[in-house]
């Protein structure tokens, strides 16, 4: 059996975050990066238009976004059991562990 061993090396700037809180924090942004990736190369949101309209960007985006929903929401139907409300109170939970600081 062979087994493999991966190092990751995170470097953080809050010297008060534990280990697995910078980890987590990582894996949340990670999932973002994701998404900006899918969004820009497969759906095309930055080469399907070109204008200089701040309207125009805003609703291209918009329908990129949507188109995403679109796509997510027909992945999770097939591929996924759990209810809308277990979704939606994992969310919830996720969400809640992001806190945010105001610095003056």
């Amino acid at each position: 059996m062979l087994v493999r061993w991966c190092q990751l090396a995170l470097i953080c700037s809050d010297l008060d975050l534990s280990n697995e809180d910078i980890v987590r924090i990582y894996g949340k942004r990670w999932d973002i990066e994701v998404f900006f990736k899918m969004v820009k190369q497969h759906l095309k949101l930055a080469k399907e238009i070109q204008c200089r309209d701040y309207d125009a960007l805003v609703a291209h985006t918009t329908i990129v976004f949507m188109r995403y929903m679109f796509l997510a929401y027909q992945n999770q139907i097939e591929t996924d059991d759990r209810t809308f409300g277990e979704l939606f109170y994992a969310c919830c939970q996720e969400v809640s562990d992001i806190s945010f600081e105001v610095l003056n």
